[in-house]
């Protein structure tokens, strides 16, 4: 962790770059695989750092991992979710400026839950209200535009629809964990609207 926070983490903006050499200088390519862009921020990456800091905190009390989970959690909330279409953004540029229209529903429905896990260790009320309302229309959002009439979960969509129909593994294990969250969370409506602000999560149900 204190490498992490030594070296990777945005003291100015927030969050954490992408990629980095061996000895820790940024990389020249941020490129990570090849679908990705050459952008030094991303969701995934911040995404994954919450999932890790939520687990450190939830087994060690440190002041630094409860102000960054606090900062990652502030940052999908207000700059990395699309308020008006509840799907994350992907790329984004140093001041967190979004750099693609992708729509990854796997991430989606993944991060529905990851956040209110997060919000769950952090312990504070207001973002745990505001996460789980967030949740729940994330989940609604997949649930509306990224499932096939089989049940599968689709890949990918941008503005203009559904550009790729293939079905990974991994979005559909995270559909699972997923579609509970919200389900508990809404009070158990199949349409999952209208969250209880302080209704439990998966975890603690």
């Amino acid at each position: 962790m204190e490498v992490m926070e030594a070296s990777a983490h945005d003291a100015q903006q927030g969050g954490y770059f992408e990629t980095y050499e061996r000895d820790w200088t940024l990389a020249e390519d941020q490129r990570l695989s090849d679908v990705d862009q050459d952008e030094k921020k991303s969701l995934n990456t911040n995404l994954h750092l919450l999932e890790a800091y939520t687990a450190l905190l939830r087994n060690h009390e440190h002041p630094t991992v409860r102000l960054r989970l606090r900062e990652l959690l502030t940052l999908l909330l207000d700059r990395i979710i699309d308020p008006k279409t509840h799907h994350f953004k992907l790329f984004f540029d140093e001041q967190w400026r979004p750099q693609s229209e992708k729509i990854s529903f796997g991430h989606d429905i993944e991060g529905s839950w990851l956040l209110c896990e997060a919000a769950d260790v952090l312990g504070d009320a207001e973002v745990l209200a505001r996460v789980q309302t967030a949740s729940v229309k994330m989940a609604q959002a997949v649930y509306d535009e990224g499932l096939d009439a089989d049940g599968g979960l689709l890949y990918e969509a941008d503005a203009s629809g559904i550009v790729d129909t293939d079905k990974h593994w991994w979005p559909q294990a995270e559909a699972v964990v997923g579609f509970l969250n919200a389900y508990q969370l809404s009070g158990g409506s199949t349409s999952f609207m209208q969250p209880n602000a302080v209704g439990p999560s998966f975890r603690n149900a």
